[in-house]
């Protein structure tokens, strides 16, 4: 009887040491554990956010590019406007020594 006790005694003994350091040891682990999923979603969010920068950086492209090639195309028809009104000009002038010389 007095094995039983003892042995009970030192199997609680062990039991009480041995249950609060595992249960630390399983809290540790799903801290870790928690961790290193909170770095994965990290590291999948930034790259599925990849795509949507390189979709907004083309498309920023792209509207650049369409703003300079309207302003090129503004450009043009300005200089064709002046053209024109120059050669209006320069035909007035002509029609104006025309007549003066007529008189």
């Amino acid at each position: 009887m007095k094995s039983a006790v003892i042995s009970s005694a030192v199997l609680s003994l062990i039991l009480g040491i041995a249950l609060p350091a595992n249960a630390q040891q399983d809290e540790k682990n799903e801290k870790q554990d928690q961790h290193r999923q909170q770095q994965e979603n990290k590291k999948q969010d930034r790259r599925d956010q990849q795509p949507q920068n390189q979709d907004r950086v083309r498309q920023d492209n792209q509207d650049r590019d369409r703003q300079q090639h309207q302003a090129k195309q503004q450009q043009r028809s300005d200089r064709g406007r002046q053209q024109e009104q120059h050669i209006q000009q320069m035909q007035n002038q002509d029609t104006q020594q025309r007549q003066a010389q007529q008189q």
